[in-house]
């Protein structure tokens, strides 16, 4: 008995749907050290993509925006720096 075509095409729908979800990111998620928060895209929201502060400096540069540290790393160095609970 020859499958039909249908059922030959849901297959191949859930074995395309099943390696997009097990695939892994096209790329690689990077903690950027600088941040810049301007009024457009989502305001408010910063958008830490930025190796240098001169990066930064230059995108925001005539956007009405401001750059700051990336609050993830800041914590990250913080935790690295305060001693250990219990350390003797």
């Amino acid at each position: 008995m020859k499958p039909s075509l249908l059922s030959l095409s849901a297959a191949a729908f859930v074995a395309v749907a099943a390696t997009a979800l097990a695939s892994s990111p096209s790329r690689a998620e990077i903690d950027y050290p600088w941040c810049s928060s301007t009024s457009i895209g989502q305001p408010g929201i910063p958008s830490c993509r930025y190796a240098t502060l001169e990066q930064c400096q230059a995108f925001i540069f005539g956007l009405n925006g401001s750059c700051q540290r990336n609050p993830s790393i800041v914590w990250q160095e913080q935790q690295m720096r305060a001693p250990k609970r219990g350390a003797r």
